[in-house]
């Protein structure tokens, strides 16, 4: 019987071990949010509702934070990229966006790749942007849920 006890011991330790890693992992997960870098070339009164509203549902995510360059302010990891072009007539607003991602090995040494299959075109109802915003956040995140980035080269 004298056996039997340290295996339990050591048992009950490594499972307690385990756990530990598996809850410190998961919080490590949760706290790491994916760099984007956002190019807009959107310069009207209703794109920027819209942009101001798709800028609140990256941050509201807490999966994404917006940075200012592609180098992330030189921590040079991998970036995803999002370029938009925008457009407004008649109070409707138009949208086209496409998404890549982006490696800096350097200050001014950033490679990209975009993903011409990501191309979507968004339309928006008169005094609609910012449920247009939300909504291609929508579409950004299930284009990037089924979008393998690795399979991309980088320029």
């Amino acid at each position: 019987m004298g056996t039997t006890r340290p295996k339990r011991i050591r048992l009950n330790y490594l499972a307690i071990v385990l756990t530990l890693i598996l809850c410190s992992s998961a919080v490590y997960a949760q706290g790491h949010s994916k760099p984007i870098f956002l190019k807009a070339a959107c310069d009207g009164k209703l794109t920027s509702v819209l942009l101001s509203s798709f800028n609140e549902a990256i941050q509201s995510s807490q999966r994404y934070e917006v940075v200012p360059n592609l180098s992330d302010n030189g921590k040079n990891d991998v970036v995803l990229v999002i370029q938009m072009a925008c457009g407004e007539r008649d109070n409707a607003v138009s949208i086209a966006s496409v998404y890549g991602f982006a490696k800096c090995l350097g200050p001014r040494n950033c490679h990209q790749s975009i993903n011409a299959s990501t191309l979507n075109v968004l339309m928006c109802d008169p005094h609609g942007e910012t449920q247009c915003g939300r909504e291609l956040f929508k579409e950004f995140e299930y284009v990037m849920s089924k979008t393998d980035l690795r399979s991309m080269q980088l320029e």
